[in-house]
């Protein structure tokens, strides 16, 4: 081989690493943010559960409430 032909080969592989490392660097992002998003996710989820548990609880007691004061 040539060396012109071994230079533009090693200056397409360099080229080639660049957009790699890009790459790399942008799924590293997106997984960064996957993460916190199923972070967010799970608190969303926890936090539903409780506010359901509340308004069974206040249903409850409205429920009893009313036949208190339906036999009163």
């Amino acid at each position: 081989m040539s060396e012109e032909l071994l230079k533009q080969i090693l200056e397409k592989l360099d080229t080639i690493d660049t957009k790699v490392d890009r790459i790399e660097q942008k799924l590293d992002a997106t997984f960064e943010q996957v993460a916190k998003s199923a972070e967010t996710i799970n608190e969303i989820a926890a936090t539903q559960d409780r506010h359901e548990r509340i308004l069974e609880v206040l249903s409850k007691r409205s429920i009893e409430h009313e036949s208190y004061i339906r036999r009163g």
